[in-house]
């Protein structure tokens, strides 16, 4: 009997410690803590390219090492600043996404690979949505080198599933002189660009401004070039 006693004691012992020894173990959980791994986004064509932004942060207790980034298609780019991060540490995938002529819904990934055992493989979504407010005819004005107060004019026809006003202009050299016409409120505009004078400056821009929210502005940009 006593015997008995002695060898459940023993047993109850050693299964107290083995609980105790893997309750002492780290997690087989992620380290790697994303803030979100979905970011969903409006853009227009006159935006050229987005930038998605994925933060994370090491909540492990061992350093963690991307091995790679890779997405799915040759318009968008994913870097990181630095390869290995330690616990605690936090760090930032960014994705640079280029519009190029695409419209309408855009779904893409960025697969990121770690050598975390337990969680080798994080995919990491985004969705842009790409509407065509405005048709800008020419987007881009050529002249000559010799060409001297020379005026040449941009067509701005709005959606017709929605208005917008466009307010003001903004010209990046004083080689070239712009002007904002309105054809039909909210529907129709031209931008009128003169060449001022010849010198070494061969391009320029002119940013067009509609009225829409400062934390969210629409803006559209008419290339200028001499050749």
């Amino acid at each position: 009997m006593l015997y008995k006693i002695h060898f459940i004691f023993r047993a109850l012992v050693f299964w107290i410690g083995l609980a105790a020894f893997f309750a002492g173990l780290p997690s087989a959980s992620a380290q790697l803590k994303w803030d979100h791994e979905f970011v969903d986004l409006r853009a227009s064509p006159e935006d050229e390219r987005i930038e998605i932004r994925f933060p994370f942060k090491n909540e492990g207790h061992t350093p963690i090492t991307v091995k790679k980034l890779k997405s799915s298609c040759g318009c968008t780019t994913a870097t990181l600043s630095k390869a290995t991060y330690l616990p605690g540490e936090r760090g930032t995938v960014i994705a640079l996404f280029e519009i190029g002529n695409r419209v309408g819904f855009n779904d893409k990934n960025v697969v990121v690979t770690t050598d975390d055992p337990s969680d080798p493989e994080t995919s990491l979504a985004f969705r842009i949505y790409i509407w065509k407010t405005v048709t800008i005819t020419p987007s881009v004005l050529f002249w000559k080198p010799d060409e001297i107060r020379t005026t040449q004019t941009v067509r701005f026809r709005v959606a017709q599933e929605m208005s917008l006003n466009l307010v003001r202009l903004e010209c990046s050299s004083p080689a070239w002189r712009a002007e904002l016409l309105t054809v039909i409120p909210g529907w129709e505009y031209e931008v009128k660009v003169t060449r001022l004078e010849s010198s070494k400056v061969t391009s320029g821009v002119v940013t067009v401004f509609a009225d829409t929210p400062e934390l969210n502005p629409q803006i559209f940009k008419i290339r200028l070039r001499v050749k």
